[in-house]
């Protein structure tokens, strides 16, 4: 039996195991907490110390040496301190460390879109040489109407995000918020960069797999809906064939560059029918949750298939389904209770053990016969989730 080995141990590591269960894996777990969501589907778990990095660099490396191959839950650990410096504990990563380590810089994501001349937002980037004045100026130089200013790691759902606007100083604490911004991202050794704010009619996601040999299995491309930064609803299909056609054109040239191997994402702005990157996800993703129903094979067995050098199972979809995030409520800190739905959707709950306001607890998939259906249970199963979320 293969031992497969995850580095993390969310809601992504919790599904990735279960799948690889069905598999025949034996999974090994790398936490940070006993209460993890992934814990309780592992074969074997570590507990990385909280404090003392010796002995997480000294855990990890334990870890390595068990395991025949490794995948990462999300690309913020490859940046981690604790990786080890032996080259054959890390051979056995999927994708390669390297890989993993650009895709999780922004700033290093931006300069692979610009060098491939895939389209994205126009783009500015700045070290902690740069006083954040300076960068603020340089940005409205080069962006009068508008701009996003990003952290280049860390940031994820909203975090590490500021959308500038000609009106935003109009808040009185505007400029020192932005001051600190930026600060602490320089405090972090962590570069920050500024976009133009684009003028997009909505955003999508394709979800994809490259096998070991270059082939290339890509799910329907879908709509995403933000709240507060956050994802909330992902509808599919789109049902548009030139868009769909881009997608795995550019899913197709990146992840050839990078000679990826698993399953990524691909999140987009559509600006005059046109799709432009907004960044990748080298990892299983949020808005690819729907295929664990919508679909003959899903996101988390293609992935692992492909880690393993296995060939890819092709897939059917279904034409009308959505996915709905179910976020923590407003008022509530710690753990709370799984909710009940009525009807046919499929509820997918992570079972942590603490919430915070908009912390992704679980998700409901909806497959539907018609759009009309999948707009009404849509707007049912949104109500009763913001009833939910409410009621605390």
């Amino acid at each position: 039996m293969q031992r497969l080995g995850i580095l993390g141990a969310g809601q992504l590591a919790m599904l990735l195991a279960v799948e690889a269960k069905i598999l025949n894996l034996h999974v090994s777990i790398l936490a940070n907490h006993d209460h993890d969501p992934a814990v309780s589907v592992a074969d074997d778990v570590c507990i990385l110390p909280s404090q003392d990095q010796e002995a997480g660099k000294a855990m990890l490396q334990r870890f390595l040496s068990t395991v025949d191959i490794v995948i990462f839950e999300s690309e913020l650990f490859a940046g981690s301190n604790l990786m080890p410096d032996d080259s054959n504990l890390l051979k056995h990563m999927c994708p390669p460390l390297p890989v993993m380590k650009l895709c999780s810089d922004k700033v290093e994501q931006k300069s692979l879109f610009t060098r491939l001349d895939l389209p994205t937002p126009k783009w500015q980037s700045f070290d902690a040489t740069s006083e954040p004045h300076a960068v603020v100026k340089n940005l409205w130089e080069a962006f009068p109407e508008g701009f996003v200013l990003k952290w280049a790691k860390g940031g994820y759902d909203g975090k590490g995000v500021m959308i500038m606007t000609p009106n935003f100083f109009a808040d009185e604490s505007a400029a020192q918020r932005l001051k600190e911004f930026i600060r602490q991202a320089f405090d972090f050794g962590v570069r920050v960069y500024g976009e133009e704010l684009a003028d997009f009619s909505s955003e999508c996601a394709l979800v994809a797999t490259r096998s070991q040999d270059g082939e290339l299995l890509t799910f329907p491309l879908v709509d995403t809906q933000q709240e507060k930064g956050t994802c909330r609803l992902v509808v599919g299909q789109m049902n548009e064939p030139q868009l769909e056609e881009d997608a795995a054109r550019i899913a197709k040239v990146l992840s050839d560059d990078l000679g990826y191997v698993g399953t990524f994402a691909l999140e987009f702005f559509v600006v005059n029918s046109q799709l432009f990157i907004n960044e990748m996800a080298p990892r299983v993703h949020n808005s690819g949750h729907c295929t664990l129903d919508s679909s003959s094979t899903n996101q988390f067995r293609s992935h692992l298939l492909a880690v393993l050098g296995k060939p890819l199972e092709q897939h059917n979809s279904k034409k009308f389904f959505a996915m709905i995030n179910v976020l923590g409520p407003d008022t509530v800190l710690d753990n709370v209770p799984k909710p009940s739905f009525h009807g046919p959707a499929q509820l997918y709950w992570y079972n942590k053990m603490s919430s915070k306001p908009m912390r992704k607890l679980g998700h409901l998939n909806i497959i539907a016969k018609s759009k009309s259906e999948a707009d009404e249970m849509i707007q049912t199963y949104s109500k009763a989730i913001n009833d939910w979320e409410a009621s605390f």
